[in-house]
């Protein structure tokens, strides 16, 4: 056969491997076809899902500003659940600049949700991180400012001296001059 095949045309090749090979350029052509569908669908399904709760977002924060606000905490706390990595964090700033929520403790679970369900990038992670430390710094929780900065301060985030900084005008604050060049020192030998 491979005799055979050497003595046929090149036209007379690509017709025979197109025989031969029928079945298996239908299952490779349908795979493509059937991958860009599902591209497709997936993409304007993730599409509409951010349309639907950048409504919702949209929606609770004209309640707020109708004075609505129980409903409005409900839904930037669906927004949050939602895990969106844009519209969650936002919803959160929402709830804490508005002051929808009156117990620290749950603001504090909200903010640790969005730091380790949403997955994301390291620098908005650390930005939210951060925020969660100026929250804890007006209740003057100070080892729990500490823990969660400690992550940034050992880390090479761009927020790192921003982080320090924090924490030095904190002490500051406090009168805590041992913890103040602590930081001091800490901000030189990373400035070097």
């Amino acid at each position: 056969m491979d005799e055979n095949f050497s003595e046929l045309s090149t036209s007379n090749k690509i017709t025979f491997f197109l025989k031969k090979n029928l079945k298996k350029i239908y299952f490779f052509v349908f795979l493509i076809l059937l991958s860009i569908f599902l591209f497709i669908f997936y993409s304007n399904y993730n599409l509409n899902k951010n349309k639907k709760i950048s409504d919702q977002f949209n929606k609770a924060n004209i309640m707020i500003m109708n004075n609505n606000k129980d409903n409005a905490k409900l839904m930037l706390i669906n927004i949050i659940n939602s895990k969106n990595k844009f519209y969650s964090p936002l919803a959160l700033n929402s709830l804490i600049d508005n002051e929808l929520i009156s117990n620290n403790e749950e603001i504090i679970i909200y903010f640790d949700f969005i730091i380790k369900e949403l997955g994301l990038d390291s620098d908005k992670k650390d930005l939210i991180i951060f925020k969660k430390a100026i929250f804890l710094s007006n209740f003057d929780k100070e080892n729990a400012i500490e823990r969660t900065l400690n992550p940034i301060i050992k880390s090479n985030s761009p927020v790192r001296n921003n982080a320090i900084k924090f924490l030095i005008k904190y002490y500051e604050g406090n009168g805590n001059q041992k913890k103040v060049e602590e930081y001091l020192d800490l901000l030189k030998k990373n400035s070097n």
